[in-house]
């Protein structure tokens, strides 16, 4: 009975980290359930969520909350200033308060579902574990293309479902259909949180952090960027030279063997997948016989393309916009620091980026008896800034911040759950 439980909790984790949309539902019903549940399930233990919050520094919390609610007000203000009417970002600002409840929730339930473990311990199981179901069920669909379109007929697609058909983005499908920047983000965390397991002591993270890397393969290179950047960050601060050396050796034979294998398909797909992915580094290889510095059509058009200097207003106060008429982005840049300030200067960026910074601190403040979790934190401020530069999937970071610094009041929820 109980394995029943850790696999609907499992799935639990997997629909609200990556939300399945269904045809069959309408819109409003699939937002009020993705939404709605959440807000109901933490009312119904608010006993629980006031032991979360017992006892720890919230100073920086509320700083963090206000200065989210400011850049709320400022990014309306952007909006009637410009007489543009896109309330886009708008929106967008409030999926970080989202992304903050609905770590709450998933925390409480992971807190309540597993024994004998700290609760960041339960949190990294069953959220690397749902990870690791994503970046599988993709497999199966790569593998099986009758399954994918099948699949694909359930699903209330709304998010660039033409890049579905490309066979560059073959892999960046998953069980909310498209996936991409933001779901490799999902996986470099996926993936951080399964070396906090590995620090622990338990080994299920070992194999969870190889299939995050795999994720990040597949739905988006950036996403290979943060993780290795966090994995070295965190194997120099705790762990000694010679475990480091065993660790690499490990995730390099490991890793060696997945693409092995993989290449043993003969599939046209991979072979696009597999291009798609050595694109930067023979870009870069053959620039660098030319004596220039290039990183791929992708790359290149990221770093020449996207990154130009606005005028002074628009620095200061933005134009007030996130998209065209069309639907694609406000001066054809996705990179994150340019479409927020295209969009309410820097103004509303520094209360974005300051939300952030302060959720951090409070975080750091109620883990100082748990160093391993401490570095997490400031590993991830690392990685929110450099995906910033790439694009805005910023409220992510937000809900697993919120999640770290919770947890480290471990002793006031067991006292709680008796």
């Amino acid at each position: 009975m109980k394995y029943i439980k850790y696999a609907m909790v499992l799935l639990a984790f997997v629909y609200w980290l990556v939300p399945v949309y269904l045809r069959a539902f309408p819109g409003w019903l699939n937002s009020g359930i993705y939404n709605g549940v959440p807000l109901l399930y933490i009312l119904c233990n608010f006993r629980k969520v006031q032991c979360l919050l017992l006892g720890i520094k919230k100073k920086y919390l509320w700083i963090s909350f206000l200065l989210l609610v400011f850049a709320l007000v400022w990014s309306f203000c952007a909006i009637v200033y410009n007489n543009t009417d896109d309330y886009s970002y708008f929106m967008k600002i409030f999926t970080a308060f989202r992304s903050i409840y609905i770590s709450v929730f998933l925390l409480l339930l992971a807190n309540n579902t597993l024994r004998n473990k700290n609760i960041l311990e339960k949190y990294s199981v069953f959220y690397s574990g749902a990870i690791a179901v994503c970046v599988l069920f993709t497999v199966m669909t790569l593998l099986s293309l009758d399954l994918r379109e099948n699949y694909i007929l359930l699903l209330n697609q709304t998010d660039k479902p033409y890049l579905l058909e490309d066979e560059m983005y073959i892999t960046r499908f998953s069980v909310g259909g498209f996936a991409g920047f933001g779901q490799t983000i999902l996986a470099s965390i996926g993936g951080i949180l399964s070396y906090y397991l590995i620090s622990r002591k338990v080994y299920i993270g070992f194999p969870l952090l190889l299939i995050s890397l795999l994720g990040n393969l597949f739905y988006g290179r950036i996403g290979i960027i943060l993780s290795l950047i966090a994995i070295v960050v965190l194997m120099m601060r705790t762990m000694r030279f010679r475990t480091i050396a065993w660790q690499i050796g490990g995730l390099i034979v490991s890793s060696f063997s997945i693409y092995v294998i993989l290449g043993c398909f003969d599939n046209s797909m991979f072979d696009a997948w597999k291009l798609w992915i050595m694109q930067p580094v023979d870009g870069f290889i053959q620039g660098l016989q030319y004596g220039q510095i290039t990183f791929g059509s992708s790359g290149d058009k990221l770093v020449y393309g996207m990154y130009f200097m606005p005028d002074d207003s628009t620095i200061l106060f933005g134009d007030g916009r996130y998209e065209n008429n069309d639907g694609s982005y406000y001066m054809y840049t996705d990179a994150g620091y340019m479409r927020i300030i295209l969009y309410f200067g820097v103004i509303g960026a520094m209360c974005i980026y300051g939300s952030y910074l302060a959720l951090t601190v409070f975080a750091l403040q109620n883990l100082r008896g748990d160093k391993v979790a401490s570095y997490l934190v400031m590993t991830l401020v690392i990685c929110f800034f450099v995906a910033e530069y790439k694009g805005d999937a910023y409220p992510v970071f937000f809900g697993i911040v919120m999640a770290l610094g919770l947890s480290g009041n471990s002793r006031e929820m067991s006292v709680c759950r008796r």
